[in-house]
């Protein structure tokens, strides 16, 4: 297990590179995480050691796993490793449909119906009705490459601040999920592209279907 240091070292780290790529500021940051700049700032020059309670705050803030943050890539696959292993089932199987499949799932009654999926998982990590998508492109990057499994299941309770899988009238996207007073924000990750806003009075074209539970990642190399 890393030692605290590390950990807060790691943190730094990742909280700076997502910073830059997104072009936020440690002022934009704390804001979105609710807490003061000058407090954000003592993390970030290490006079404060990062708490759970921060990781999460922050995480959220930017629409990344707690695992990404403390480690990057490499632990949040052992994360996710092994989240399989404590709470998954072995021998039961996970659909992997299509994106226009995905956005209609919570209509289908049996998704391990015959002709229904292109491919299986495995192994189930949640409920017996989830499914997995593929992922298109590169507009959850960093933290859902293009061809990785992202499995996905019925939301429980507000999806706010989580990934979800939406359709805004007929676009069906991967996104996070934030709400504020005046509607939804669906947001990449990869600035590249953009952020799209449903205000309150256009909910009606919002549709979320499901929310992501788990992925399986693909490496280079």
């Amino acid at each position: 297990m890393a030692k605290q240091g590390e950990l807060d070292g790691n943190i730094r780290s990742n909280l700076t590179m997502t910073m830059a790529r997104r072009g936020l500021t440690q002022r934009a940051v704390a804001e979105l995480a609710g807490m003061k700049p000058q407090v954000l700032n003592a993390y970030m020059t290490k006079k404060r050691g990062f708490g759970r309670a921060t990781i999460e705050r922050l995480a959220r803030a930017l629409n990344v796993s707690e695992s990404y943050l403390i480690g990057g890539e490499a632990t949040a696959a052992v994360d996710a490793f092994e989240a399989v292993m404590d709470r998954g089932v072995f021998g039961a199987k996970t659909p992997i449909v299509s994106l226009a499949q995905a956005a209609e799932w919570d209509k289908f009654t049996n998704v391990h119906g015959d002709g229904y999926a292109s491919g299986w998982l495995p192994f189930r990590l949640r409920g017996r009705n989830d499914i997995a998508i593929r992922v298109e492109d590169d507009s959850m990057e960093p933290e859902f490459k293009t061809g990785s499994i992202v499995v996905l299941g019925e939301s429980e309770g507000d999806p706010d601040g989580k990934y979800v899988l939406a359709r805004v009238d007929k676009e069906v996207l991967l996104r996070g999920y934030r709400k504020f007073e005046h509607g939804v924000v669906l947001t990449p990750l990869n600035t590249a592209y953009a952020v799209r806003v449903i205000i309150n009075k256009d909910l009606h074209r919002l549709h979320v279907a499901a929310v992501a539970v788990g992925q399986v990642r693909l490496y280079d190399g």
